[in-house]
Formats: structure tokens, sequence, C-alpha cells
């Protein structure tokens, strides 16, 4: 295995296509489990996988315009500029309040309820929109 994968450095060549592609199908897939824990009425885990959809589909940006192995990072604003993106100030604002998610996902607060129903589905579909954009930067 790759060192690098593992986070250490290391002189083995790196495979960047394969690399995008590891990310960018790991970000589909994520959103498609978005959108089945949201029919399942699971708002806080829909909304922690559909950060780690932004996050995949970023790490592939990252690793296409870097040809470099993407940080270790959940951050997506960070990564946005990482890769090179230039964000509108709705992107900018999505981002910051999905970056909330991943730590509430991880760490959730039994004293707090996430989003209602109507709310996650409108932000999943926000995402699903950025998420399409992500995909055709991949492309070009």
């Amino acid at each position: 295995m790759d060192k690098r994968l593992c986070g250490e450095r290391s002189l083995m060549a790196i495979n960047i296509q394969k690399q995008i592609v590891y990310w960018s199908e790991g970000a589909k897939e994520d959103l498609d489990t978005a959108s089945i824990l949201l029919e399942k009425g699971k708002n806080k885990e829909a909304l922690f996988f559909a950060h780690l959809a932004l996050e995949k589909a970023l790490k592939a940006l990252v690793a296409k315009n870097t040809s470099d192995v993407p940080p270790y990072s959940h951050d997506l604003t960070f990564l946005a500029k990482k890769a090179g993106l230039t964000l509108s100030a709705d992107q900018s604002h999505l981002f910051n309040m999905v970056n909330k998610f991943a730590t509430a996902g991880r760490y959730p607060d039994p004293e707090k309820h996430g989003p209602s129903k109507q709310k996650a589905k409108e932000i999943v579909d926000e995402i699903s929109e950025v998420m399409k954009w992500l995909i055709r930067k991949l492309s070009s």
C-alpha cells in the first residue's frame, strides 16, 4: 500500500488519476447515502453524509489541480481554496454552514435537535447542485 495514503510522505509515485476516481466515486456514493438517510428521517446523519460528499468531491479537485494527495482535512472552505476554486458568496455561506454538520455528525449533542426534514432536504438539494458544479470542474 502507498504510504502516502496513510499520511506519510513517500518517494513512491502517486497515481493522480486513481486518486481523482477514488475521491469522486466516494463523493457520489455519499451523496446517494445522504438521500437515502433523508428519506428515512435521519436528518443529522443525512447532513453528515452530504458534508462528506462535498469533502470528497473537493479532495478529487485538489488531487486534479495540485497533482498531489489531498490534505487530511474536513474543512470545506480550506479544501476549496486548496483546489484553487473561487466560491460565490452563496457557496461560501453553504460551505461554512455545512462544515458544522461534520462535527455534529461525529460528536452529536443530545440536547440539540438537527434541522427539520424540510430544512435538511433543502440543504441536501443545495449541496447536490454544488456537487454537479464540482463534478463538471473535474471533467474540464
